[in-house]
């Protein structure tokens, strides 16, 4: 057998020697990044282990998968009050009330956690020494690579000062809006005790003139029986003046009556299917004698215009917008009743030529008691509560009721309410 023997190619195997090198190198210098990870690594999480056990603002501390506590900071023995050594292997339920472990608390914020991802609340723990503070709480779920629950981070913070600040300022808040009603109370009941003396005088004022006619005609039959000058000449007159001053105290009456049964919401209305033409012209005739001086003309429809309401209460409202026109209306002058059907609804409007409202009057011209400041040169009685019937009964039926004055040149009331379609 012969063997032949082919010497090495030199520079094949310099060129694979080379590969090889170049290799190795590579691999060196993989190790080295690697190695150098790695330390960076380890010096990174010993730098955040060392920032996470210096943190004092902050408890932060580990929990397993059952809650039992796994690491402990300076912040978490600073706001809790336990040492490492005490701590470490405790359940987390010794932080809560005895009465949030007994109503199942914790397994929920776990159960969240881990369902979430995080769980954060405000509450009271408790401290070593048994007192409470006001915490914010985040608990976080941790898994590893496989997805597989390690346990939970929990952050807490105490807040006890800013629950107190909280607590203080609602408190001064509490007592700034007592303080408040206070002056409310006692501003209402200056003005109820304002309103109740214009009450008074009011009352007083109007009352005494009827009951001085009364006495005063009342005396002056009694002196013509004892001269026997009693004839049915002598008593027309005075019995025509006692009959029209008795009325007088009986509307005075009716009305006064009327605004203590609004007060007490304890008018009831008996509503029904209402012409307000008829109503109109019922009204109008039965004041052509006061208003005999005047010229009182009716717009109306020649068929009926329907409303829901109570006749007598209606019929109320509109005696007193015109009794009040014919008063404030000089002698000669017009007033106007007019009477519209139009888009669902009916209006009804009483317009007089007489002295106005002054403008600044205006809002307040349907309150109780309230009378225009130029009434006083008309010389007319009133006890202003006529005005704030006629509003409030007009509201409960479901209507409006506005004015438009000119100072000097007239005013016009206009009621609206819906129109009745059977």
């Amino acid at each position: 057998m012969t063997i032949s023997y082919a010497p090495p190619d030199l520079e094949q195997l310099r060129a694979r020697l080379s590969v090889l090198q170049q290799s190795i190198t590579e691999m060196e210098d993989l190790l080295a990044r690697y190695q150098a990870v790695q330390e960076a690594l380890h010096r990174s999480e010993q730098q955040f282990r060392l920032i996470v056990a210096g943190v004092k603002e902050y408890a932060i501390f580990m929990l397993d998968t059952r809650g039992y506590i796994l690491s402990w900071n300076a912040g978490a023995q600073r706001i809790k009050g336990y040492s490492a050594d005490e701590i470490i292997g405790q359940h987390f339920s010794i932080f809560y009330p005895a009465s949030e472990i007994a109503a199942g608390k914790l397994e929920r914020e776990l159960a969240v956690a881990t369902a979430e991802g995080q769980y954060s609340e405000e509450g009271w723990r408790v401290r070593k020494d048994g007192s409470l503070f006001w915490a914010s709480v985040l608990i976080t779920a941790l898994y590893n690579e496989q997805g597989e629950l390690e346990g939970f981070a929990k952050v807490t913070r105490d807040l006890t000062e800013r629950k107190h600040a909280e607590e203080q300022r609602e408190q001064l808040r509490e007592r700034e809006l007592q303080l408040l009603r206070e002056r409310e109370g006692r501003a209402r009941a200056e003005a109820l005790n304002e309103l109740r003396q214009n009450f008074l005088t009011v009352v007083s004022h109007e009352l005494r003139t009827p009951v001085t006619s009364l006495l005063g005609y009342a005396e002056l039959l009694r002196r013509r029986i004892e001269r026997g000058q009693l004839t049915p000449e002598t008593m027309e007159r005075p019995l025509g003046t006692i009959v029209e001053q008795v009325r007088r105290l009986d509307r005075l009456t009716a009305m006064l009556l009327d605004v203590t049964r609004l007060e007490g919401e304890r008018i009831e209305l008996s509503l029904a299917p209402l012409d307000m033409v008829a109503l109109v012209e019922r009204v109008a005739r039965g004041l052509s004698v006061m208003a005999e001086r005047h010229t009182l003309v009716a717009h109306v429809p020649d068929h009926p215009v329907l409303v829901l309401g109570d006749e007598l209460r209606m019929e109320q409202v509109c005696y007193n917008l015109l009794h009040n026109a014919i008063k404030y209306s000089p002698e000669g002058s017009e007033i106007a009743v007019t009477v519209q059907a139009e888009a669902g609804q009916v209006r009804v409007a009483i317009a007089d030529q007489g002295v106005g409202i002054p403008p600044d009057d205006v809002p307040h011209i349907f309150e109780r008691f309230y009378r225009a400041s130029n009434v006083s040169a008309t010389n007319v009685n009133g006890m202003g509560v006529g005005l704030y019937l006629t509003r409030e009964l007009v509201r409960r039926h479901g209507g409006a009721i506005d004015v438009h004055s000119v100072l000097g040149a007239g005013t016009t009331f206009t009621i609206t309410l819906a129109l009745y379609q059977p």
